[in-house]
């Protein structure tokens, strides 16, 4: 497994009071801009590519950004989304192409989490299983409200995902294991306006793919939706979930 997806398709609307109109995966938190956060932890793993699917808007502003922070080997692969109104899952299918190993890692742009959580993912992920969600049954640095809720069995197998189902078992961290296969399957899903990467992921459970649950509880991490969020992890409780990632980038060099 030595590709990795992140999706940067979006605008980051909400957070425009602070970063100027900018997308929020640009916003520097404590010396990084937000989305070295996802690259650098994935980067652990001993990655080949990494595809990352952007506005076009934004191409030569991100891809700058993030080349100004690698001096490495990497494979930078950029799938421009010429319409990000169109949602995550549209990203997805737009990085199909260029995904160029059987099973690969997913990221959204704009969540912090530790080595510890894609290592969880990884313990976890079999060949059984076509889609793992990484989620987190007593999440610690997060607004409940915002965030995405999961419900799995006593198997792990999800059974229904999104914002606002009332029962749940998990939160959705943002942090995936995918066979390509299964996202091709669902390729028909690009006819809709919008597609958001729950939808991609529903669709899989109903044609009976192997979706389950990675609980990745007792390892940190953070998403970064609203302002509120920002000043949390810069001056507040989340703030420790940045720490522990540069720490760890430090260790790792």
């Amino acid at each position: 497994m030595r590709t990795a997806v992140i999706l940067a398709g979006g605008l980051g609307k909400r957070l425009r009071s602070i970063t100027g109109g900018y997308p929020k995966y640009t916003l520097n938190i404590l010396g990084y801009p937000l989305i070295m956060y996802p690259i650098n932890t994935l980067r652990m793993f001993d990655l080949d590519r990494l595809v990352i699917v952007v506005a076009d808007r934004y191409l030569k502003l991100i891809k700058e950004g993030i080349e100004a922070y690698l001096n490495d080997t990497l494979d930078i692969v950029y799938v421009c989304n010429p319409y990000p109104e169109r949602e995550n899952g549209y990203s997805l299918m737009l990085a199909v192409d260029y995904i160029d190993t059987d099973v690969f890692l997913l990221s959204v742009a704009d969540h912090i989490y530790t080595y510890g959580v894609v290592k969880k993912l990884l313990e976890d992920y079999n060949s059984s299983i076509d889609f793992l969600v990484g989620g987190d049954s007593a999440p610690k640095y997060i607004n409940i409200d915002e965030a995405t809720k999961i419900r799995a069995d006593n198997n792990g197998r999800l059974q229904n995902i999104g914002k606002n189902i009332r029962r749940y078992t998990h939160i959705d961290i943002g942090v995936f294991i995918v066979r390509r296969y299964a996202v091709e399957d669902v390729m028909h899903l690009m006819n809709r306006d919008k597609i958001r990467l729950s939808d991609v992921i529903m669709e899989l459970s109903r044609r009976e793919y192997g979706v389950y649950v990675s609980d990745v509880v007792g390892n940190s991490w953070t998403d970064v939706d609203t302002v509120d969020d920002v000043q949390e992890i810069l001056y507040g409780k989340r703030r420790a979930v940045v720490e522990t990632v540069l720490q760890e980038l430090l260790e790792n060099g």
